[in-house]
């Protein structure tokens, strides 16, 4: 029963898509004109939401908007959401976490909080007429419409795609952790109700349309949830500032450069140096942290080199 729900729960949602697919086609030559006093601005739909899933137009549409929220400070993504009807976003879920479990970053589907922005809760997004499903390791990408059964879903059927994820050095570099409290930094690692703690995580990830490497700080303290397990849940910073310098490839060009970002009120912050439509490959990466928990504790600066 429950299979037959979510296959009638697929199909409404592909034909809602379908839909919106069409009324992008038969509007394609239809730009909305927006005019002001000394001239007139120009702009199309790059993409509309369907039952919680992004759908661009086209794979330049999806990069258009890469581009537009990699102009956007962490911190306002959430805004961006708001602004374009997007409710239930992975990064909003991942940020969220919960308290039955370890909130770590490296358990995250996407590090990437401006890719994450416009994947859903199930991770999914749609680029033309195909769906894309991430999940840990693939990407499966299939005809909108194709009615799937995500428990079940398989390579083998031929109107499904396959693309492997690729974690070039995510694999082999490892978190950082560093105990804390009001008056110390890197102090000895404790599990007890109310210790504290900051994790450092890298990335370099490469999937089927869209890659990036970047690293991000995130603060936990350790809880109690409703039946006193002990855990670790987010804590909000009233001031992070990542940056991270990294040499890396994209599509066999060598890049070396600089980014950084600035959060408030926040348990997490990251920051993207490279990224773009394709694949690729990091060399290294110094990451630059620095924090302050509250009123009362210290503000902390440190390295982290991943190579």
């Amino acid at each position: 029963m429950k299979k037959k729900v979510l296959n009638m729960k697929n199909i409404f949602l592909n034909f809602l898509i379908v839909s919106m697919l069409l009324i992008f086609n038969s509007c394609e030559e239809e730009l909305i004109i927006i005019e002001n006093e000394e001239n007139i601005i120009e702009a199309e739909k790059s993409f509309v939401v369907v039952n919680d899933v992004v759908v661009f137009k086209s794979l330049e549409s999806f990069s258009k908007v890469m581009i537009e929220l990699h102009d956007y400070n962490s911190s306002e993504l959430s805004s961006w959401e708001i602004e374009n009807g997007i409710t239930k976003s992975l990064r909003k879920v991942q940020l969220e976490g919960s308290d039955e479990v370890d909130n770590e970053p490296k358990n995250w589907l996407i590090q990437d909080s401006r890719f994450a922005t416009v994947i859903n809760s199930d991770g999914l997004y749609a680029i033309g007429d195909s769906m894309h499903y991430i999940t840990n390791n693939n990407e499966y990408i299939y005809p909108i419409g194709l009615d799937v059964d995500f428990t079940s879903i398989k390579s083998i059927d031929k109107q499904v795609r396959v693309f492997n994820i690729i974690k070039d050095k995510t694999k082999s570099w490892s978190d950082e952790y560093f105990y804390f409290n009001s008056t110390s930094f890197d102090i000895a690692y404790s599990s007890d109700y109310g210790a504290r703690r900051v994790i450092c995580h890298a990335w370099s990830t490469s999937y089927a349309v869209y890659c990036s490497n970047g690293c991000e700080l995130t603060s936990q303290y350790r809880s109690k949830n409703f039946w006193g397990t002990l855990y670790w849940k987010g804590s909000d910073c009233d001031y992070i500032k990542v940056g991270a310098q990294a040499r890396y490839y994209i599509n066999g060009t060598l890049y070396q450069q600089y980014n950084q970002d600035i959060g408030y009120d926040k348990s997490s912050e990251d920051v993207t140096v490279g990224y773009n439509i394709g694949t690729i490959y990091t060399y290294e990466m110094l990451g630059t942290f620095t924090f302050n928990l509250r009123v009362g504790y210290g503000t902390y600066t440190f390295d982290v080199f991943w190579d």
